[in-house]
């Protein structure tokens, strides 16, 4: 009896888990009939996203038949380059673009930032909350995270283009006469489109190569020139 019991006990758990109301448990220790019908209901609002089965098909207790979301908030899941892991920081307000929308701003929140960086792509993932009342959003669209940083007024700025690989890291050429180049290595800052910050290195109104400066690593490779520091 008291095996029994226990049995009774966990059926009426199992049931409560699934959302069979305290009612309809009750009727059936009463009753000890079952319903053909027997409604489930799930744990908050949402819309059923997707299902497992047809009508009449016969199911196992381990399957899973629904899945159930709430999409008046999503998730976009990024990946930030380890180059910009600075710029990134919780509760930070950012602008998030789909692809389905290209002319659409919608804006989310980092409400989460990961603790590692993936080693084989050297990026961290992010998590940004995004408010979805007209439910445009729909899971599994393709997104981009914009995220704004502080600019410094102060700091130059030079075209992608100007900026080689040199034998101890970046560095670009610098015009000191007619016909007549040096090569400077810089520190650089976060990039803007097509031109990157430079935070040490070169100096306003020095006037850097960007058309032909791939042509000019090549000759200083031949010629071994070392680069200033």
């Amino acid at each position: 009896m008291k095996t029994a019991r226990a049995e009774v006990r966990e059926a009426q758990n199992r049931l409560e888990l699934l959302g069979v109301p305290r009612e309809e448990i009750s009727r059936l220790d009463r009753e000890h009939t079952i319903k053909a019908d027997v409604s489930l209901r799930a744990p908050f609002d949402g819309r059923v996203i997707t299902r497992n089965l047809t009508q009449g098909e016969v199911v196992e207790t381990e399957q899973k038949l629904f899945t159930v979301a709430n999409l008046t908030d999503v998730w976009v899941i990024g990946n930030v380059p380890e180059k910009d892991v600075r710029f990134i920081r919780e509760d930070q307000i950012v602008d998030v673009i789909l692809a389905a929308y290209p002319h659409a701003i919608f804006t989310g929140t980092i409400t989460y930032i990961g603790d590692m960086l993936d080693p084989a792509t050297r990026t961290m993932t992010l998590r940004v909350t995004v408010p979805n009342p007209d439910r445009l959003l729909k899971p599994e669209m393709f997104a981009i995270v914009r995220v704004y940083t502080a600019s410094s007024q102060d700091a130059l700025s030079l075209p992608l283009a100007a900026i080689q690989d040199g034998p101890v890291g970046k560095m670009v050429f610098v015009r000191r006469e007619l016909g007549v180049f040096e090569t400077r290595a810089v520190t650089l800052g976060n990039e803007e489109g097509d031109v990157v910050r430079v935070l040490e290195g070169v100096k306003a109104g020095e006037q850097v190569v960007t058309k032909g400066s791939f042509a000019l690593r090549s000759q200083m490779e031949r010629h071994k020139i070392e680069p200033t520091l």
